[in-house]
């Protein structure tokens, strides 16, 4: 006995240094048991939720504020522990987090009462919320609040979203989760004009400058806030000027973010799926824009826009960004990651096709479409989580 908690000693005191080792490992066995689950509460009609607690507002909900929201408080608590040389959460404030966390993934499954549900998350969103601001706010690091304010905003969102659970707002579930949905979609943007030009133009073997314009970042920004208030009004309202708006507002965010991309492109990428992988995850934004067009002007599920956003950007580019945080903060070289890497970004791209384009061209055969696009989004995150576990466990190298 006292030879397996010697062997344990270093892997507890490497597990616990930096948050992206607990809280990227607790997102990808997430991503893999929520959607299992999903699958079981779909397909199979398992029973396993409360009958206050809809199935598909649960699998909203778990892959925003669940799965989406981990992958940040790993990366944030990384990355303010690098911009400030403090460390928001300390060993034993990151198990609370953790345990906050990963109480309100359970819970919902619980026979106890929504309102506890409510206090879990809402305590972790509260506490992740502090530390990062504590952290931003003693160093004055001020040029990063923008992110506390995301934080803050997502906090909001989660709330009015369980008001609504709880029967205090009518429109509190769509709000919340829609608003949620694309606050998130708004910090993938604002994320990726950071990183992927610089990672393109740093990881390329040869000389490349990508091409970037202070009017279409401005453009974009505007052009999207004014597309999220026209879906709010539109949910609220059930306005179809808002949503004939909120359609034109999208074909030009569409535009506008392919224009972006075509300046961030360098052919050399496809021989590194670090870089791939978060192009073409960033190309899916785009295309979920169009889908949304064409949902207003030609009555295209709504659902094939919200899945490329999700399955096709969101997944993509949480994978890739964690793969190389994780590489880069464990001392390990980012330019050769693992080479199951490629298979997994594949499959990915393949899974988020399949449940974007399948289901509407071929609606005939959807049950298979959605079944097996699940499928492959467990088999990828179940590779990545298999692949990555030794770096997550594992002392820095």
């Amino acid at each position: 006995m006292a030879l397996v908690t010697l062997s344990l000693t270093p892997l507890k005191q490497t597990f616990w240094t930096q948050g992206f080792r607990p809280f990227f490992l607790g997102a990808g066995s997430f991503a893999i048991l929520s959607v299992i689950l999903w699958l079981g509460l779909y397909g199979l009609h398992w029973q396993l939720l409360p009958p206050h607690y809809p199935p598909l507002w649960w699998h909203m909900h778990e892959m925003i504020f669940g799965y989406t929201l981990a992958v940040i408080a790993g990366f944030l608590l990384t990355a303010v522990k690098n911009w400030t040389q403090i460390t928001p959460a300390p060993p034993i404030l990151l198990k609370v987090l953790v345990v906050l966390w990963l109480v309100a993934r359970l819970l919902p499954f619980s026979p106890l009462p929504n309102y506890l549900v409510a206090l879990a998350d809402l305590s972790f969103d509260l506490l992740l919320v502090i530390l990062i601001g504590k952290s931003l706010l003693k160093a004055k690091h001020y040029k990063q609040l923008p992110i506390l304010g995301i934080l803050s905003a997502l906090t909001l969102t989660n709330g009015f979203f369980y008001l609504g659970l709880l029967g205090y707002n009518a429109n509190g579930l769509l709000i919340g989760l829609y608003l949620g949905f694309y606050i998130i979609l708004g910090l993938l943007m604002v994320m990726g004009r950071r990183v992927i030009p610089y990672f393109i133009e740093h990881g390329i073997n040869t000389p490349f400058k990508a091409t970037q314009y202070r009017w279409l970042d401005i453009l974009i920004i505007i052009t999207f806030i004014m597309f999220v208030v026209s879906e709010m009004i539109g949910f609220s309202t059930q306005n179809n000027t808002a949503q004939t708006f909120s359609g034109i507002l999208a074909v030009i965010q569409a535009l506008l973010h392919g224009f972006r991309l075509w300046g961030w492109y360098h052919p050399n990428i496809w021989g590194m799926p670090l870089l791939w992988s978060l192009v073409l995850g960033y190309g899916w934004i785009s295309v979920g824009f169009l889908l949304k067009y064409f949902h207003v002007v030609a009555d295209v599920p709504y659902s094939q826009s919200i899945h490329a956003f999700a399955y096709g950007a969101l997944a993509m580019i949480t994978v890739s960004m964690m793969s190389r945080v994780a590489l880069g903060h464990s001392g390990r070289n980012v330019n050769n990651p693992p080479s199951l890497l490629r298979i997994i970004f594949i499959l990915l791209f393949a899974g988020a096709f399949i449940r974007v384009f399948y289901t509407w061209i071929v609606p005939e055969y959807y049950e298979i479409w959605i079944i097996l696009s699940q499928s492959i989004w467990i088999l990828a995150f179940t590779a990545w989580t298999i692949t990555y576990f030794p770096i997550f466990t594992k002392p820095s190298q």
